[in-house]
């Protein structure tokens, strides 16, 4: 006796969350840039600070959307320094 394909597939219920952290993208992405090293620790500290902007929120995804990027620019325009 055959067996049902939904016997053999297993169904898996509720929503689909990303594992991936911003912290784990944020080396990979600075060995590849071919910038001077002051410009590489620029960029690594607005990664971060972008990263803490993200925990704090509850934004704490890669998989963002275009008001979450507005939020941001709301926040860095009413913070007093970017850094």
């Amino acid at each position: 006796m055959e067996a049902d394909m939904t016997e053999m597939i297993p169904i898996i219920t509720g929503e689909v969350v990303s594992t991936d952290y911003p912290e784990d993208k944020i080396q990979a992405f600075l060995d590849s840039l071919d910038v001077a090293e002051k410009s590489r620790a620029t960029y690594e500290r607005s990664l971060r600070q972008f990263i803490s902007w993200l925990r704090d929120s509850g934004r704490y995804t890669l998989q963002l959307q275009r008001e979450d990027i507005l939020a941001y620019k709301e926040y860095l325009a009413g913070s007093k320094s970017a850094y």
